[in-house]
């Protein structure tokens, strides 16, 4: 008979929880959601250094164990989460409208190698997100409309690892006005950066062979832009209602 995975809530204060800490005891782990109930398939050892982070007064603290996948509700009022170094899968709308939370401790670390679709959608409230910079980062793909709508959001850096961006990855993110995006990136998926209305600049990797349809448009105050002579396949409207773009003297252009 298996054992039954089952996770225990705890709390710093009796009130409301604010913080979310997803643990686990062996090897590797899921987080993910169904019609609004999460559910999470753990298998990974508690990191030492997760037990010892700073957390906020008012918590819940997830802690899950055992064969089989069990069920439960994320609260959509976090302000603040933990992922456990364990895990490696951030499901479909894992933290969807969690519209309060402002960081995620720690960041992704380098052990996830999926960002399901819509994972982080409209957490309007989330002000930062980094990755694990390590060179062994297992994440290859950012999915579709991963971090769409989150409009605090003002910087990213992804890691070195990734290769493709899909559709509307960092939509309608009105606050980003720096990206860094990597040397191993190839492709850029279309309306990726569609009413990003903060962002300034932006420069194309060399390896970039294919950018979609309207990838960068109502960027309102692009101003300069890079594209390299490796992108081949370039969409239609990509530079749609960049009007900034369209007007400064100091666009680079560089098109096959």
């Amino acid at each position: 008979m298996q054992d039954k995975e089952y996770y225990s809530l705890s709390s710093t204060s009796p009130s409301s929880s604010s913080l979310l800490s997803l643990s686990s005891s062996s090897s590797s782990s899921t987080v993910s959601t169904h019609d609004n109930v999460s559910s999470f398939s753990t298998t990974a050892t508690t990191n030492q250094q997760q037990q010892k982070e700073e957390r906020p007064s008012n918590c819940i603290v997830f802690t899950y164990c055992g064969g089989t996948r069990t069920k439960g509700h994320v609260p959509k009022d976090i302000t603040y989460a933990i992922l456990s170094p364990a895990i490696t899968q951030i499901d479909k709308f894992a933290f969807d409208e969690c519209t309060q939370l402002t960081k995620l401790g720690g960041g992704i670390p380098f052990s996830v190698s999926s960002i399901k679709t819509g994972a982080f959608g409209e957490c309007q409230s989330l002000r930062l997100i980094e990755f694990d910079q390590n060179r062994n980062n297992q994440l290859q793909t950012l999915e579709w409309a991963v971090f769409i709508g989150c409009t605090s959001l003002s910087s990213i850096t992804l890691p070195p690892s990734i290769h493709i961006i899909e559709e509307s990855a960092f939509e309608r993110c009105s606050s980003l006005s720096s990206v860094t995006l990597p040397k191993s990136l190839q492709s850029i998926g279309k309306e990726t950066f569609v009413s990003c209305t903060s962002l300034v600049s932006i420069t194309i990797p060399s390896t970039v062979t294919s950018i979609g349809e309207e990838a960068f448009c109502h960027c309102h105050q692009l101003q300069i832009i890079e594209l390299p002579k490796s992108c081949t396949s370039i969409g239609f409207g990509l530079f749609k209602d960049c009007t900034a773009l369209l007007k400064t003297k100091k666009s680079t252009l560089h098109e096959s």
